[in-house]
């Protein structure tokens, strides 16, 4: 089967390469032949051996739709406008367009919402009312595509494909890790950030600082990293697609390494990337965190975990610590259940793609 893999792939992020690598991992072992839309073709088909085009290719696009018999729209959060008014329009495009051409269109492992344009959300209802099956990666998700008016027998409720990673195994760190995200940040770091390496240091911790993304992450902790105030502190790079992994920019700084291992050996994890909260609770920690995306509190709900307040840093922090064996015992509780839903989410999937089609 030829199958084409559209998502946020090729940024550098690492919650979408883990996305993209536990897709591969299903599809490649049933001798698919798979082509990726990314925005670095050439770094995407050396890091995972698949055929690649550029996402902005649209002769490219189309060639790769008309040879193919399914496109697999990825997970993540990309039906949303929070992050860009255009941004659901340009994925439900390549829906519409496979549609138009006559394939089997699937969603596996998404996120919905928020749409506040309506003709975004006149839009999606249209497309994906087309979509032979969408696997929502939480409730909520699943309640918007329900609450658009998407037929119930195509709706299964599955999870992130981040849980299908497997879990580190639960070391005696006392850590705690930061992982933040620079375009919801000012670009003077908040001091909310410093004082909370001097608490780190004060309760016998060290602080990780981790860059999992690609809007400026990295570059936001090397500017932090120069700050003579920031003592106590490790920093922690998610290896972008392509990279040399033998470059080191500093002594301090970990090597580049992917997945839970970044977070391995933290007690704590407060973290403003959902995937920094999945990676978080593989790597056995309690988790927290804050943003104005509402994936991240949904997360912490299913996890049973408290929420962050930059705001008032210490009073949070003070909670967070008293719970903290509480919190962990949760965390490694609800996560058994998310991995299960991924699972289950994605051994449904395969039983669909596999089913031949049956016309009329």
């Amino acid at each position: 089967m030829n199958i084409v893999l559209s998502g946020y792939y090729g940024f550098g992020n690492m919650g979408d390469e883990i996305i993209l690598e536990r897709m591969l991992q299903q599809l490649q072992g049933r001798a698919h032949a798979i082509t990726v839309l990314s925005q670095s073709p050439r770094a995407t088909a050396a890091q995972y051996r698949v055929r690649a085009v550029s996402r902005w290719n649209f002769a490219g696009l189309l060639h790769a739709l008309w040879r193919c018999e399914a496109l697999i729209s990825g997970g993540g959060g990309l039906i949303q406008d929070l992050s860009g008014a255009l941004t659901p329009a340009y994925y439900l495009s390549h829906l519409a367009l496979a549609h138009c051409l006559g394939k089997r269109t699937f969603i596996w492992g998404q996120g919905f919402g928020l749409l506040t344009r309506s003709w975004n959300r006149k839009l999606a209802r249209k497309t994906l009312s087309r979509v032979g099956l969408i696997i929502a990666r939480d409730q909520a998700g699943l309640d918007w595509c329900r609450a658009i008016g998407l037929p119930e027998e195509k709706l299964f409720l599955g999870a992130d494909l981040a849980w299908l990673l497997p879990c580190q195994e639960k070391t005696t760190g006392r850590d705690w890790a930061l992982c933040l995200r620079a375009d919801w940040l000012p670009r003077q770091a908040p001091s909310w950030i410093f004082k909370l390496a001097e608490a780190a240091q004060a309760h016998g911790r060290k602080l990780r600082l981790v860059a999992l993304g690609n809007r400026g992450d990295r570059e936001y902790l090397e500017q932090l990293k120069r700050k003579t105030k920031l003592v106590n502190c490790d920093f922690a790079y998610a290896q972008p697609v392509g990279a040399d992994p033998r470059v080191r920019p500093d002594p301090r700084v970990r090597p580049e390494i992917n997945g839970p291992a970044l977070f391995q050996g933290a007690e704590l994890v407060i973290s403003m990337r959902y995937h920094g909260l999945i990676l978080g609770a593989l790597a056995g920690a309690a988790v927290t965190g804050f943003g104005p995306d509402a994936k991240l509190t949904q997360l912490l709900s299913e996890l049973e975990q408290q929420p962050f307040d930059p705001l008032h840093w210490r009073e949070s922090l003070d909670v967070l610590c008293e719970a903290l064996p509480d919190l962990q015992q949760r965390a490694a509780r609800n996560r058994e259940t998310l991995i299960q839903r991924a699972q289950a989410g994605t051994k449904k999937f395969m039983e669909i793609l596999v089913t031949p089609v049956r016309h009329p």
